[in-house]
């Protein structure tokens, strides 16, 4: 599945950009749906099965259900608690794969780069960066989009990478970080770190990545 997911956004980095973005807007809203489905039905169903046990009981084992701590028997005993199994287990598999894809965030992001031609590269997230960066999005020319910062944590990068664009944290004066954002390969580099010592540096490495590509 992930490899998948790398090969549309490399190929396709618009339409990953556009399905991404509403996955993650409709992700919360499942999860809510789902939970509050599959408590809704598993105390339903318990209450037909058991129509003596209190409402405290019935929540208590609801819980037990979206655990995965109730017996078989008692999940098969009628359609509600079918229904509620089903929609616990979409649950988890909805937030296991977000817990996923933040665990293994850097390895995705080297994964989606691998043989990336043409894309761009903007380093540094912050003021200019973020508004070239931006307009590189309304360009929707196709191209797959790469940000590098020192800063995860920044505004600026999490807004980036809601917007499909490739994150990579590092300092861009390593030739090291440059080299996983593929700048030899990148059709256009955009350094604006706000730092002329850096940016300096920045170009140095750039130009020699490039030189030894060629």
């Amino acid at each position: 599945m992930v490899g998948v997911a790398a090969i549309l956004r490399r190929r396709q980095p618009r339409l990953y950009r556009d399905v991404s973005q509403r996955m993650r807007q409709c992700a919360a809203p499942l999860v809510l749906v789902c939970g509050a489905g599959a408590v809704s039905l598993a105390m339903w169903g318990l209450q037909r099965q058991c129509p003596d046990s209190g409402l405290l009981r019935r929540m208590y084992e609801a819980i037990q259900l979206l655990l995965f701590n109730m017996d078989a028997e008692y999940v098969t005993a009628n359609w509600q608690l079918r229904a509620a199994s089903v929609l616990s287990i979409l649950l988890t598999l909805t937030v296991a794969g977000g817990g996923i894809l933040l665990l293994f965030h850097e390895s995705w992001q080297t994964l989606a780069l691998r043989g990336t031609r043409g894309h761009v590269v903007v380093c540094g997230l912050g003021g200019v960066g973020s508004q070239v960066l931006r307009d590189l999005l309304e360009r929707r020319d196709g191209r797959q989009l790469v940000a590098i910062d020192a800063d995860a944590d920044s505004q600026a990068y999490a807004w980036a990478g809601e917007m499909g664009v490739l994150t990579l944290q590092g300092d861009v004066s390593r030739a090291d970080v440059l080299r996983k954002a593929r700048v030899s390969a990148a059709s256009e580099i955009f350094i604006v770190t706000g730092r002329d010592v850096v940016n300096v540096e920045c170009l140095v490495h750039v130009r020699a990545s490039c030189l030894s590509a060629s």
